[in-house]
């Protein structure tokens, strides 16, 4: 079964409607746009962590019992024997203008330039 299969099916038992639905109420909502540019987000940034072999655990939307108080965030991942807490989030139309990130070198020289606050970053230009 491939992918629009599955999205189809998914949709159908889900939601109890069609993927033509699906996608018109998808269109007209802002805040479901959000909500999953925000999923796509975690996804892409999980992917690439785990290509780098370290260990990454998602935290649960809805935490059950006490939840240490700096533990907010998306995911947990591991490395160096350190674990470290992420927040993925997609940038913010207002951050992106300000810092011009819309392009590659606007955005990977502020990368760099705060990459103080990640360790495991590189200085340098990417491939």
């Amino acid at each position: 079964m491939n992918v629009i299969d599955k999205f189809t099916r998914f949709i159908d038992s889900f939601f109890k409607t069609t993927l033509e639905v699906f996608f018109q109420a998808l269109r007209m909502s802002p805040n479901a746009q959000g909500y999953v540019g925000g999923s796509i987000t975690e996804i892409l940034v999980m992917k690439e962590l785990k290509k780098h072999n370290l260990e990454v655990h998602r935290i649960r939307e809805k935490w059950e019992g006490d939840k240490y108080k700096n533990h907010r965030g998306d995911f947990y991942f591991k490395y160096k024997n350190r674990w470290y807490v992420v927040e993925a989030k997609g940038i913010k139309s207002n951050s992106e203008i300000w810092h011009k990130l819309y392009n590659k070198k606007s955005l990977t020289d502020f990368l760099i330039r705060y990459s103080s606050l990640l360790p495991w970053v590189k200085s340098g230009s990417p491939d």
